[in-house]
């Protein structure tokens, strides 16, 4: 029924999702919805009535639009409402046990924790007391309760009133509420949008998206963006929050931040096959290799990086081969990270099971601090250690995972880790006193906040029944009017860069294709045609390949993908001039002798195929594709003789199954059968079949009937080949 309700809203069917909403007031106690559907529809017939009397109504369109307002308000609350009593909604059960604890209150909580700040502030300027400590001790663990349910609250929060979001600036505007409380809070406001749709809750989020302190602006223009897409249907009933877009787009930096937005959100959405490509690949031949690599635990990230390939050069313990297997390992991982890429999930992935600490929904938000409340008070003083962890490459969760593993290390260990930091620090000169917003600028800020939401999204062990951004469509550019601020030429085009460098082809092909078709970029059309290429179309990668050798001939990148395409779609006549154009750019490239050729040969010119044939073979003697290409045309031009000279040097040197299959087609239509037979069996041996497939000579059977063979003679040597 709430489809159905918010389809028809979407619509403007309003009779129609009155009917569904009304059906969902029948299941679900909520009294205020229940009423507030009730005025809709009594206003409803009042203005249909007087439309039928064809009374005149300036207000008849305004008066609509409120309506549809209304009753999507309507639905809305009567989904969260149902929600609030599903046992196994994540939503629902946290609400409640906020409900019992009579903790729902977010604007109260958030006076308390405020007066809390102010009394722990005023207690650390009061000498060093047993009593102070006492005090402060107590003050830190009230404070610990009340982040959870503050969080808790405002997550779950229902829809605000006009003096809710009056509470929430006034709060956030406090000198005496901290970067940390406003960080958690603007990081809830999202999560409580993108779950239940509210349209006050987004407009503050947007009304933050250019504040001064970048973790704020970061996680307001992150939240706000994924609440507007998750409900975007819903957001387009307010023409209000849509003006507000559009003087956002005014604001300078802005429409910058948006398009740095899309690319990382693409890169959150590749998460799995980097990590895919890490577990599988990188960190087996890394560990493989460089079984004698020891690796100090101090050392940054990058430097580790340098100490690895350093050691992987070390010609004691690797052979040549083995130093470019694992440079090159330690390669891909060093541009996966410097590319943004989130190569630490899997590294991380059973910390977030492990510890207690990620039980609370706020704790996979909130800014990285080594005196959060939920950890050991063993961490509060080591200010070297937060300077340690607040730059670099790690999210804010991950550092908390990080920093919860070094809990558990032996006190010694532990102690002398924190000696070795201590003086790296010192050593370098390094000051303690580094504000985060200006350690980290908005790009780092902004991908280590998307990696914690990708962790909890994916990770959290209660995270079933959450609407998961990462499963939405986040083509921001499909979304309107976000789509609109990034629908210059330039915009698309570095965002089509950034997906096609990125090997998301499907996107980086929407966006080139939003670029004018008058575009004369020769490269933009070679890489939409690459993009069309590899999705398998080669019509309109001919297309474009076209459009991009008419924008800079010559080129013979675009000549060679040009002419496969034309192959692919049998248009050979044109593929052939495309490689003669290509054979005199590349007159001894083997590739493009080897396609010439075998165009010539289409067309039954086996002279001028055999030309380049042979000279494919006197350029690269020991490679095997120009001796294959010999062979194969050889029979298919009726040269058998010299088709055997060939395939017996190809069966000398590493044949596979086609080999010894068209071998056994040489020595067949020559007359040696018993060659054949042998052949034919060890083809099928190579192909791991008991039986010889019962399609293996038909492919070929036009080529073989030139030989006088019919479809009986190659019926007849399946059953000799079968027979042992």
């Amino acid at each position: 029924m709430r489809k159905d309700a918010r389809r028809a809203v979407t619509e403007h069917r309003l009779l129609d999702a009155l009917v569904a909403a009304e059906g969902m007031a029948a299941g679900v106690s909520d009294a205020s919805a229940s009423h507030l559907l009730s005025e809709v529809r009594q206003g409803y017939e009042m203005l249909l009535a007087y439309m039928e009397r064809g009374a005149a109504d300036s207000e008849r369109h305004r008066l609509f639009a409120q309506f549809l307002q209304c009753t999507s308000e309507a639905v809305t609350a009567l989904w969260r409402s149902y929600r609030l009593t599903a046992d196994s909604d994540l939503y629902g059960t946290t609400w409640r046990v906020l409900d019992k604890m009579q903790r729902t209150d977010w604007g109260q909580l958030a006076t308390e924790l405020e007066q809390n700040a102010q009394e722990r502030l005023m207690l650390e300027t009061e000498p060093a007391t047993p009593r102070r400590e006492e005090a402060l001790a107590h003050l830190r663990e009230r404070y610990s309760s009340l982040f959870h349910s503050f969080f808790d609250s405002v997550w779950t929060s229902a829809a605000w009133r006009s003096g809710d979001a009056e509470t929430a600036a006034a709060w956030m505007a406090s000198p005496s509420v901290s970067l940390f409380d406003k960080c958690t809070f603007v990081s809830a406001v999202g999560l409580g949008a993108c779950e239940v749709f509210d349209v006050r809750k987004v407009s503050f989020l947007l009304s933050l998206s250019t504040s001064s302190e970048v973790p704020v602006r970061v996680r307001a223009q992150v939240g706000g963006t994924l609440a507007f897409v998750a409900h975007a249907e819903e957001c387009r009933l307010y023409p209000e929050l849509m003006a507000q877009w559009a003087l956002l787009s005014d604001e300078p930096g802005f429409v910058h931040s948006m398009l740095e937005l899309q690319m990382q959100l693409w890169q959150s959405l590749d998460t799995q096959r980097v990590e895919k490509n890490l577990r599988e690949e990188i960190f087996p031949e890394m560990m493989k290799r460089a079984g004698r690599f020891r690796m100090d635990p101090t050392l940054s990230p990058e430097e580790a990086m340098e100490k690895a390939m350093e050691s992987s050069l070390n010609p004691e313990w690797e052979s040549a081969e083995d130093m470019s297997v694992l440079e090159k390992k330690l390669h891909d991982l060093a541009e996966l990270q410097q590319s943004g890429a989130d190569v630490f999930m899997a590294s991380f992935r059973m910390l977030k099971q492990k510890f207690p600490f990620f039980s609370g929904v706020a704790n996979w938000f909130c800014p990285f601090s080594p005196t959060h409340p939920d950890l050991p008070n063993t961490f509060a003083d080591h200010s070297f250690l937060q300077l340690f962890l607040s730059p670099g490459h790690l999210c804010d969760s991950d550092k908390y995972s990080f920093l919860l593993m070094l809990g558990e290390m032996p006190a010694a260990q532990h102690r002398a880790l924190s000696e070795q930091l201590a003086a790296a620090m010192e050593q370098h000169g390094a000051s303690m006193e580094v504000r985060r917003d200006e350690q980290i600028g908005a790009l780092e800020e902004r991908r280590m906040y998307l990696q914690n939401l990708y962790r909890f999204f994916k990770l959290y062990n209660r995270r079933s029944g959450l609407s998961d951004p990462f499963a939405m469509n986040l083509q921001l550019l499909e979304c309107e009017p976000i789509g609109a601020l990034l629908s210059s030429a330039a915009h698309l085009r570095q965002l089509a860069d950034f997906a096609f460098k990125e090997k998301n082809y499907a996107c980086a092909l929407w966006c080139y294709e939003q670029i004018s078709e008058a575009d004369t970029d020769a490269i933009a059309w070679q890489k939409r045609g690459f993009c069309h290429h590899s999705a398998g179309n080669h019509a309109e990668a001919a297309r474009a390949y076209e459009r991009a050798n008419l924008l800079r001939p010559g080129s013979a990148w675009t000549l060679g993908r040009l002419a496969v395409c034309l192959c692919r779609l049998s248009r050979y006549e044109e593929a052939l001039r495309c490689y003669e154009e290509l054979e005199l750019i590349t007159p001894d490239d083997i590739s493009t002798l080897l396609q010439t050729g075998r165009c010539y040969a289409h067309f039954g010119r086996y002279d001028e195929a055999f030309e380049r044939f042979f000279k494919a073979d006197y350029l690269a003697p020991d490679e095997s594709r120009s001796r294959r290409a010999v062979a194969w045309y050889s029979l298919m031009a009726g040269k058998p003789e010299q088709a055997e000279r060939y395939y017996v040097k190809l069966l000398a040197d590493h044949p596979d199954a086609d080999d010894y299959l068209n071998a056994g087609h040489a020595a067949w239509v020559l007359g040696q059968v018993a060659e054949a037979v042998s052949r034919y069996r060890r083809a099928i041996e190579l192909l791991r079949c008991d039986f010889p497939p019962s399609d293996l000579w038909m492919r070929d059977a036009d080529m073989l009937a030139r030989y006088g063979l019919a479809e009986d003679d190659l019926r007849l040597m399946a059953d000799l080949v079968a027979k042992r």
